[in-house]
């Protein structure tokens, strides 16, 4: 008899077990490929962009998703009923996605400079700046003395090349290369595009400073040896910021811009940031 039970109970997990994982993954999918009937009413969509976002996102080879943006989103809907399914895909699909509304019930990070895009009626930025965020030249110091004046020539950045990673655009970037007549060079993330420099196809890879460090240490790379040349005179400053679909609703977005602004009050975002060397 109980051998019967168990075999009962086996088969019910068996049937029920694939409706869940659907459910689940019609949640995290473009609406014109999601599942008909699935609720995601209580689950929201986290873009995660690919293996990019070091250390804001940071995607581990078994599929966990961490970082500072991560942590951050997950404190604010910590005691809420709400569901966060993280989305893995390059940072040019998402931000299509999000732009011509194919992607629904989302929540990413963004810098307040994408405002002057004019491109997102389907979305709201939160209210927070949560970090300040400006560009640098990183480059290997070679040693030479005295040390050239200014560090960084930008008029020969055309001739020594710029590294930065594929998909990424920022407002002022654009200007910045037209100005001094160089395009970028492209790569796929920043331990390749460190890469780069390293093997000195290029002279300088460009990035918010502290990202680059994070990544140098965790490549096993001599933060010392390198130099970082601040583009603030060329390219604006900006902050990062959260954006959201506009529909997930009044309360949904509400809620964010009050625990984020709980989280910058209690100092609670530098903790997280200083954890990353943000």
């Amino acid at each position: 008899m109980r051998l019967f039970i168990n075999n009962v109970v086996l088969l019910l997990l068996l049937f029920t077990a694939p409706v869940t994982v659907q459910l689940v993954q019609a949640c995290a999918v473009e609406a014109d490929s999601a599942v008909k009937g699935a609720d995601c009413t209580r689950s929201i969509d986290y873009l995660v962009y690919g293996t990019s976002a070091e250390p804001l996102q940071i995607v581990e080879p078994s599929g966990h998703v961490s970082g500072f943006i991560s942590d951050v989103i997950s404190e604010i809907f910590a005691s809420s009923d709400i569901s966060i399914i993280p989305v893995v895909k390059p940072i040019t699909r998402h931000k299509g996605a999000m732009i011509n509304g194919k992607a629904k019930r989302w929540i990413a990070y963004a810098l307040n400079s994408w405002r002057q895009e004019n491109v997102w009626s389907n979305a709201t930025f939160a209210n927070i700046e949560m970090l300040p965020y400006s560009l640098s030249l990183g480059f290997k110091d070679l040693g030479d003395w005295p040390p050239p004046m200014p560090a960084v020539d930008v008029n020969k950045l055309a001739e020594l090349g710029v590294v930065w990673i594929r998909g990424f655009k920022y407002p002022g970037t654009a200007g910045f290369s037209d100005a001094y007549g160089f395009e970028f060079d492209r790569a796929k993330n920043h331990a390749a595009m460190l890469k780069m420099v390293e093997a000195g196809h290029v002279r300088y890879f460009m990035e918010h400073a502290p990202r680059m460090r994070y990544v140098m240490k965790k490549q096993g790379v001599d933060v010392a040896e390198y130099d970082f040349f601040s583009l603030a005179a060329y390219v604006p400053p900006t902050s990062l910021t959260l954006l959201m679909s506009n529909d997930l609703g009044e309360e949904v977005i509400a809620l964010v811009n009050r625990r984020l602004k709980e989280m910058a009050s209690s100092g609670r975002l530098a903790v997280l940031a200083r954890s990353y060397e943000l």
